[in-house]
C-alpha cells in the first residue's frame, strides 16, 4: 500500500509540473494552495479506496499490454520525477513541498521507491514485449501467406481467361450441331470479302 500511495503522490508532482498550478486551481475550482493540495490527496484516497475494496481484474487493467503501462507509464513518471530541472522553481512552502508534507512523503525516499518499483516491474515487462513481438511476427507472417495465396489465385484466373475454348463439332455431347456451325461460319466468314447476305 506504500508503494502505491508514493506512485500516486508521484502523478501528482508531475502532473503540477506539466500542467501548473494556476491551470489545476482553475479547473478544481480552488482558490488557495492548500485546498488544491487537499483536494488532490482526498481524490487520490478515494481513488485508491476503489482499487483496494471493489472485486476488478488486472487483465482488465493490464489488457493492453504490460509493458505499454511499463513503458508509457511508470518510466516517463520516474524519468519526470529524477531529472534536474523537476525541482526548479521549488521554493520553501511551494505547493509541491505541501503535498509532500501532506502525503507523509520526503521527496529522495520517494525518488527511491519508485526506483524500486521499476527495477521490479521491468523483468515483467521485458516478457510481455517479447511475447507480443512474437505475435505481432507470427500474424505479420500470416498475413504475408494469405497475400501469396490471393495473388497465386489471380494469377490462376488470369491464365484461365486466356485458354483458348475448343468447340464439339461432332455432335455427341447432344445438339452441338448448329450453334458449332454457326461459330465455324463466323470464323471463316473473314476469309469470304465477297459473300453477301443473299448467298447464305
Amino acid at each position: 500500500m506504500a508503494e502505491v500511495w508514493s506512485w500516486g503522490v508521484a502523478q501528482i508532482l508531475v502532473m503540477m509540473w506539466e500542467h501548473g498550478l494556476t491551470t489545476m486551481m482553475r479547473v478544481h475550482k480552488q482558490d488557495t494552495l492548500e485546498g488544491l493540495v487537499a483536494l488532490l490527496l482526498d481524490q487520490m484516497r478515494a481513488t485508491l479506496d476503489r482499487f483496494f475494496n471493489i472485486t476488478d481484474s488486472t487483465a482488465r487493467v493490464l489488457g493492453g499490454g504490460v509493458s505499454l503501462r511499463y513503458e508509457g507509464r511508470m518510466v516517463p513518471v520516474y524519468q519526470n520525477l529524477t531529472n534536474d530541472i523537476f525541482v526548479l522553481g521549488w521554493t520553501e512552502g511551494c505547493a509541491q513541498e505541501m503535498l509532500l508534507e501532506a502525503a507523509g512523503l520526503k521527496l529522495e525516499s520517494l525518488k527511491s521507491t519508485l526506483k524500486g518499483l521499476i527495477d521490479e516491474a521491468r523483468p515483467f515487462a521485458a516478457v510481455d514485449k517479447r511475447v507480443r513481438a512474437t505475435k505481432a511476427l507470427e500474424d505479420a507472417v500470416k498475413d504475408e501467406l494469405s497475400s501469396l495465396q490471393i495473388r497465386k489465385q489471380q494469377l490462376r484466373i488470369a491464365a484461365a481467361s486466356k485458354v483458348a475454348v475448343l468447340f464439339d463439332f461432332d455432335g455427341t455431347l447432344g445438339d452441338t450441331e448448329t450453334p458449332a456451325m454457326e461459330v465455324a461460319f463466323w470464323e471463316l466468314a473473314p476469309y469470304f470479302p465477297g459473300m453477301k447476305a443473299a448467298d447464305l
